[in-house]
């Protein structure tokens, strides 16, 4: 009764107020915008095939997303401005050359699917359909004009950067390196006077970026950029741009590098790197970027991954990530019972892994582990319940479903859940008590 005379009591202006100031907390915004995107590049496939545009992607769309949420509905959403990260993320397309006219596609598609989103989140937040129709009624026009705001901002910063790129240096580089990168025919004598930087040497590449919604400065790319130059002792380097939160950096050498050294550099927080095997000439230039980049679609497939990772790592893992029912059949099969959820599956998965590792070694295993030989010695018969077989019988499948788990974590466990149960027989071992 109260709640009701209240609700009477106000304008629709100012229902629609208090349903903004609910809609706009942090988590509620991101689960938005994730959403949308998903929706956006099925749509427009250009904005995620590489990894630096998507990631800019992200950032801008919880950024726009966040200020329509948190605008006053007395006030035009987002006013005359437009969030930095939009207009970031523009910029970066320019200068990766994806035309403009994908751009102004990614708007419009935006625009539509994001009344769709409006419509969802609605529906599930709000009971009141009158408050509902006030809602779309007051937002309508206000976001129809904040997006047309957003069009002619991002053509004008679009037309700016690529005009700049045209004219300066840093175009003659980004042209020689995507000619590089694309296999065309190039001078290597030419290429290295435009570039600055010797092609006729060994070469480690390596990826830097900002991760997620990640509030560090762009600056803190070019700071972690120079720990790891110092760390490896790097006479010469080349900086490529990758999109607004990204950056390719290769490292040249006369003599053979110690990739390792990248694993000691402490990064700025928010800031993570995945780098390539150092290798010769224009070849490997091109090679160890694109052993670098496959690491970095490896670290970005699973949250929790170390902020630094090594293709020499996780190269098997990388050439299963694109058949994902592959991997899940190869993981299920292979595991058995192990895949079950709970901290006494993921003991006996370590374990296991350990085993392996050590070469069925039970006191190696342990150090490995961090855990005592008896304790290796104990879990092992409850690891080959849980398989069917011996730990060594399929040694090779085992081991290799289990380096999955390793990098990608949960979503191929649950993946593998899903599939059902590989073979009758195998008892549980979600629930057993472990040593």
């Amino acid at each position: 009764m109260g709640e009701e005379a209240s609700r009477g009591a106000l304008t629709d202006e100012e229902r629609l107020v208090l349903l903004l100031e609910r809609l706009a907390d942090t988590a509620t915004v991101l689960e938005v915008a994730g959403h949308l995107n998903e929706l956006l590049i099925a749509e427009v496939p250009e904005l995620g095939a590489d990894p630096a545009i998507r990631s800019d992607l992200d950032a801008a769309t919880a950024a726009l997303a966040g200020a329509l949420a948190s605008t006053p509905a007395g006030e035009p959403l987002l006013g005359v401005v437009i969030p930095e990260l939009v207009l970031d993320l523009v910029r970066a397309m320019a200068r990766r050359r994806i035309d403009i006219t994908v751009v102004l596609r990614g708007i419009r598609v935006g625009h539509r699917l994001s009344w769709q989103e409006v419509i969802r989140v609605l529906d599930a937040e709000v009971d009141d359909p009158e408050l509902r129709y006030a809602a779309l009624t007051l937002g309508w026009d206000r976001i129809a004009a904040a997006i047309e705001a957003v069009a002619e901002a991002a053509v004008a910063a679009y037309t700016a950067e690529r005009d700049e790129w045209l004219r300066g240096a840093h175009a003659r580089k980004a042209e020689v390196v995507a000619a590089l990168l694309d296999g065309e025919p190039v001078d290597v004598d030419e290429a290295t006077a435009t570039l600055g930087y010797r092609l006729r040497r060994r070469h480690l590449a390596f990826m830097l970026w900002l991760d997620g919604p990640s509030s560090a400065p762009a600056s803190a790319l070019a700071s972690a950029a120079t720990a790891i130059r110092a760390e490896l002792g790097a006479p010469d380097h080349l900086s490529h741009p990758e999109g607004a939160r990204s950056l390719t950096i290769w490292l040249g050498f006369d003599t053979e590098p110690d990739p390792a050294a990248l694993r000691r550099t402490a990064l700025p927080p928010g800031v993570r790197t995945a780098y390539g095997l150092p290798a010769l000439g224009v070849g490997g230039f091109v090679r160890s970027r694109s052993q670098a980049l496959a690491a970095r679609r490896v670290a970005e497939h699973a949250p929790g991954h170390p902020a630094t990772t090594s293709y020499d790592d996780v190269e098997l893992v990388s050439a299963f990530l694109d058949q994902p029912e592959v991997t899940s059949e190869l993981v299920r099969r292979e595991l058995g019972d192990l895949v079950a959820e709970g901290p006494v599956a993921a003991r006996l998965r370590e374990t296991a892994h350990g085993y392996l590792r050590a070469g069925g070694n039970a006191r190696d295993a342990a150090t490995l582990i961090g855990t005592h030989k008896n304790t290796v010695l104990y879990r092992l018969p409850q690891i080959e319940a849980a398989l069917g077989h011996g730990v060594l019988d399929r040694r090779l499948k085992l081991e290799v479903a289990l380096t999955m788990v390793e990098h990608l974590g949960e979503p191929v466990l649950q993946a593998a859940r899903d599939l059902g149960r590989p073979h009758k027989g195998a008892s549980s071992v979600g629930s057993r008590n472990l040593v």
